[in-house]
């Protein structure tokens, strides 16, 4: 069994009240037993009643047999709570196939089992309740479904519906798909209690549904209700699937019993674990979890766990809802966090099994874990995880302010573990982490921790537990193992908050390198993106931006080694660089030699209390190189003064302050004519008139106002056109301002008295 506890934090929680209303589950009818139908004819099912020890136990005889197959037919189907029923296992027979064709759910409230080795369907579309005594005793698999048939390679049918038909639809073939009706009905698992309300001192794991090793626990209908209570096989196989549409689900037989494929189904129904409910496929080898529906809920402690105990390989723990996974809510009494869980147990050389996640949407809060570890010789499992829309976690609690630790996604090598961490691959359009949320990829013992990759058009690290706990981004190593490496592919990197990414060691091993592909990247508010290494070689930081960086309010991008340790090496090549408000790019090392910074960047722009900087307290400093290739104002981006000469002051003595006339303004809006910064040269001229005059326009001018037009005398009206001046061409000095008749105002270059500026401007 996988131990939870060795990898779980302690986290105080407020359980809430679960009600399930006993009509709705239970219906207002007796509980009736186990009563057959006539459907089979002369090959119907018979049931004795026996006791044994005190026990009333049911012996399910007859039925038909076709070869291997083994055909029963119920008008109801029901086990009684400290009561058992069993199936007889004729020497051929390898698969029993039960239907209900009654209009009631079966409630399986005691044991169900069979006595022989052969596979045990049951199949009621009215729905299955197992209550909190339930328990199985099969060697086979057993498949639990609201189906209305089951189809055969043959093409035949054995149907629960209204009119199920009868024994000559009976087969000798091999089952090969579930199929439903219009409305596939509920399957329930009560294990803390039979519909009644659930208080967090009541919740006692009583139920087990249990197969035995290398065998398949199938629950497949409606919605799926696990209150409590345990799923288990011994390195088998466990699915939990939910369909909400007339469809079918394919079946194929295989090692572990049965396996699954949802292809024809086009819309699913919601799977739910609350209360502590377990479904554990640990074994020699960890066994197959799948778990397939629309919006899939894991919460109150609830855990679903593959542990690898032996040298077997550990299968794979998946995940695919079509609409929303959440894991959220921790158990205190227990000290376990809702979640994922794959590991290698103590003396295990067996891998782990990987988790694989598809969704649209996934939400791992207060203290929600996706885990997988090893503790022995073996390798850690990988995470996989593909959310279409979005990935969010928060390190918020009911009791925030008792919070310890944030929600997480995590790979790790534990202590004396000599077995190496698995990756961590995440894709979607949005992650985000806040408050205290973590991705990592760790080793604390002896093996490499794995790689931790992100794909994403944005991701967000922000904030922090009100403990401290920042939200992080990490691959880390805490003795002599290597961390990882951490890898971001995204548009828009967000670090903010005392918010972290981060690779490092803290032992002996090298810290792994920190490679970030983003257009742009935001550091604010003690944001920070470092590479640490306590002993060892520091890891490098390598940003290819092609937009942005920023950094404002104490942020920083920093490598450092401690000890004799190298300093590694930080390499920006960006669009504009921006550190403001003491906020720095470093490389540092205590005895040996500080890293390189290289940055390349179209503009930069640092403030006087910031700095780039690459030193060793007692090496061999390291070399800063900086290539701007567009300009550069480092260090003088200098408050501008307080005090400004105002407009009042400045025209206070002059006519304007003093004509009649309607006042006008000169404004300049734009940099022609001036230079980009006080180091470039001037780089273009504009026309001080908003467009040119051409000869036609003076001759109208001439003949509306003779005596204005004898004033104006171009020495070369060739010289008047639509062409801007521009650098090269001949200048020629104005000789005066003239005032034309509609009260425009140009520079003249002819030879003739030109009007005032003052008498111009300052009229009456």
């Amino acid at each position: 069994m996988l131990r939870l506890n060795s990898v779980s934090f302690w986290i105080n929680l407020i359980y809430p009240v679960v009600t399930i209303s006993n009509a709705s589950v239970f219906g207002s009818y007796a509980l009736a037993q186990i009563i057959p139908d006539n459907t089979l004819g002369s090959e119907s099912s018979t049931v004795r009643s026996r006791v044994i020890d005190g026990v009333n136990n049911d012996l399910i005889d007859g039925g038909a047999i076709r070869e291997n197959n083994l055909f029963h037919s119920f008008q109801e189907f029901n086990v009684n709570e400290g009561e058992s029923a069993y199936f007889s296992n004729p020497t051929s027979v390898q698969s029993i196939f039960s239907r209900v064709t009654g209009s009631n759910a079966s409630q399986i409230f005691g044991r169900l089992g069979v006595l022989g080795k052969a596979n045990l369907f049951l199949v009621n579309p009215n729905g299955i309740i197992f209550g909190s005594n339930a328990t199985l005793d099969t060697k086979g698999s057993f498949i639990g479904t609201t189906a209305q048939s089951i189809n055969f390679a043959d093409s035949s049918q054995f149907s629960a519906s209204s009119s199920p038909g009868n024994t000559v639809l009976l087969t000798i073939s091999v089952p090969t798909e579930l199929q439903f009706g219009s409305r596939p009905e509920d399957i329930t698992v009560l294990g803390n209690g039979q519909g009644t309300t659930i208080s967090p001192e009541q919740v006692d794991n009583t139920s087990e549904l249990r197969v035995q090793q290398n065998q398949t626990l199938a629950l497949i209908g409606g919605n799926l209700l696990i209150q409590g209570g345990t799923l288990k096989t011994a390195g088998g196989q466990i699915e939990l699937g939910s369909i909400n549409s007339p469809s079918s689900v394919g079946l194929e037989a295989n090692l572990e019993g049965f396996s699954f494929n949802y292809k024809e189904v086009p819309d699913f129904g919601d799977v739910q674990l609350l209360l502590q409910a377990t479904v554990d496929a640990s074994g020699a080898g960890g066994g197959r979890i799948n778990v397939q529906g629309r919006n899939i809920l894991i919460s109150d402690g609830s855990v679903i766990a593959s542990a690898t105990l032996q040298a077997e390989k550990g299968e794979t723990l998946s995940i695919n809802s079509s609409e929303t996974l959440k894991i959220t809510r921790v158990a205190v009494e227990r000290g376990i966090e809702s979640g994922l869980y794959t590991s290698v147990e103590p003396g295990a050389t067996g891998s782990g099994g990987n988790i694989d996640i598809i969704s649209k949407n996934i939400i791992v809060d207060e203290g929600g874990q996706i885990f997988s570890g090893t503790f022995g010789v073996g390798t850690a499992g990988s995470i996989n995880i593909k959310a279409q829309n979005s990935i969010s976690l928060n390190g918020r609690a009911s009791q925030i302010e008792k919070q310890r630790t944030g929600s997480s996604i995590s790979t790790i090598v534990l202590p004396n573990a000599v077995g190496n961490g698995g990756d961590i691959t995440l894709e979607t359009q949005h992650l985000e982490l806040q408050q205290g949320a973590a991705i990592s990829s760790a080793t604390l013992g002896l093996g490499k921790g794995g790689d931790l990759t992100i794909k994403a058009k944005s991701v967000d690290v922000i904030s922090t537990l009100p403990s401290g706990t920042p939200s992080s981004l990490s691959a880390r190593a805490t003795t002599s193992g290597n961390s990882g490496n951490l890898i971001i592919n995204t548009d828009q990197l967000a670090v903010k908050d005392r918010a972290r990414v981060t690779v490092s060691s803290t032992g002996n091993g090298e810290a792994g390198n920190l490679n970030i592909t983003a257009r742009s990247t935001q550091l604010d508010l003690s944001g920070k993106i470092l590479a640490q290494s306590t002993s060892n070689q520091g890891g490098n930081i390598t940003l290819q931006l092609q937009d942005s960086l920023e950094l404002r309010r104490n942020s920083e991008i920093s490598t450092t080694a401690g000890s004799n340790g190298n300093g590694g090496n930080i390499n920006v090549n960006t669009g504009t660089l921006t550190a403001l408000e003491n906020s720095d790019i470093t490389a540092r090392s205590f005895g040996g030699r500080g890293g390189n910074i290289q940055i390349t960047t179209q503009g930069l722009f640092l403030s006087p209390d910031s700095e780039i900087n690459a030193d060793s307290e007692r090496g061999i400093d390291g070399v800063t190189n900086i290539q701007t290739l567009g300009f550069d104002v480092k260090n003088s981006l200098t408050p501008l003064e307080n005090n400004f000469v105002t407009s009042e002051q400045v025209v206070a003595g002059s006519c304007l302050a003093r004509r009649n006339a309607s006042q006008s303004s000169f404004v300049v809006t734009g940099s022609g004519g001036l230079p980009v910064n006080p180091y470039s040269e001037i780089q273009e001229w504009e026309n001080l008139s908003d467009s040119p005059i051409d000869k036609a326009q003076l001759e109208q001018l001439t003949r509306t106002d003779a005596r204005q037009s004898q004033a104006i005398a171009v020495s070369n009206e060739n010289n008047i056109s639509r062409k801007k001046w521009k650098l090269g061409d001949p200048i020629v000095e104005a000789q005066g301002i003239i005032r034309l008749p509609n009260g425009r105002v140009i520079l003249g270059m002819a030879s003739q008295e030109p009007a005032s500026a003052q008498s111009l401007i300052c009229r009456s």
